[in-house]
């Protein structure tokens, strides 16, 4: 036998006393391993008990977790019930400590009275200069004017003070806001002349028509294929100028309840549905009365906003 043949088959020895010893050491790792597993299934039987023992206190101290909660929100329900009875008896230290309150202080401070004046004098030299000018109004007829201006200004923020601090009824507030706004054009008039009265009065109405058209032409863009024509379209507009004339809205009318509120405001919407049914098609009135709708819900949330804003209840 040559020595490639010996060598061929001490390889093949070799190889065949590896694949037992492989073999052996597989099947002694797996009865081990088979082993391990029966201990660790007999270990986890013991725990069994213990696993359930210990779920059950888990339960048991969440339960008393949540107990605990419950009787701590109780308690501070009761502490914060006791605070407000307390706070609400107490009508002077509830007023210090409200948004109406502290505005009211506001208005009523002298030094921010002044502030408020002369912020008025040189906002209304800055912004009306022009509009003086054109008039041919005197430096004494302009600081008449502006006087006059900041007199009106401070009844209504004396106005708007004693309804905050409940000193003034809403009706009251209305009736004496309306007088003011009559006086105010009266001795206005006086001041500017009929002229200058008059050139002041078409201003007035141009913006009223810029606003009216504005709101017509958002109204169109709206109704889709229920477009007004052009004499509807000016009729409309027409109607909207009126009611915006009409309507005059300051902070006195916060004052209102929201209903109260509501209710006057819709008013004014109402006599342009009622007078455009005449001239508008079913389905363009129901457009009109539609977008109606949504203006008053958005008019209405914003006069919300403010009422907060001002700390009215």
């Amino acid at each position: 036998m040559t020595w490639q043949g010996k060598l061929r088959i001490v390889l093949l020895l070799s190889s065949a006393l590896l694949a037992g010893w492989q073999f052996q050491q597989h099947w002694r790792l797996g009865q081990e391993f088979q082993a391990v597993e029966t201990q660790l299934r007999d270990r986890d039987r013991e725990f069994e008990p213990q696993r359930t023992q210990l779920a059950a206190l888990e339960k048991k101290n969440d339960e008393l977790v949540e107990a605990e909660r419950r009787a701590g929100n109780q308690a501070l329900l009761a502490l914060m019930r006791e605070r407000s009875a307390i706070t609400m008896s107490n009508s002077q230290e509830a007023e210090a400590h409200s948004l109406g309150g502290v505005l009211a202080k506001v208005l009523d401070n002298p030094d921010q009275q002044e502030i408020d004046r002369e912020a008025t004098r040189n906002q209304m030299k800055a912004s009306m200069g022009v509009f003086f000018n054109l008039i041919h109004l005197s430096p004494e007829g302009i600081d008449r004017y502006i006087d006059l201006q900041i007199e009106m200004d401070k009844r209504n923020a004396d106005r708007t003070s004693a309804l905050l601090r409940g000193q003034m009824t809403v009706a009251d507030a209305l009736q004496q806001r309306d007088n003011d706004l009559r006086e105010q054009e009266t001795r206005r008039a006086g001041i500017l002349g009929a002229e200058g009265e008059a050139f002041l009065e078409s201003i007035g109405n141009g913006t009223r028509n810029d606003e009216a058209t504005g709101l017509v032409n958002l109204i169109q863009q709206n109704l889709n294929d229920n477009a007004l024509n052009l004499d509807q379209s000016n009729r409309l507009q027409r109607l909207v100028k009126a009611e915006l004339d009409d309507l005059k809205l300051d902070d006195t009318d916060l004052f209102r309840t929201p209903d109260d509120w509501v209710q006057f405001v819709g008013g004014h919407q109402q006599n342009v549905l009622n007078q455009a049914a005449a001239f508008l098609t079913p389905a363009q009135w129901d457009g009109l009365k539609n977008l109606a709708a949504l203006d008053m819900a958005q008019k209405k949330e914003a006069m919300m906003l403010k009422r907060k804003s001002l700390g009215i209840k």
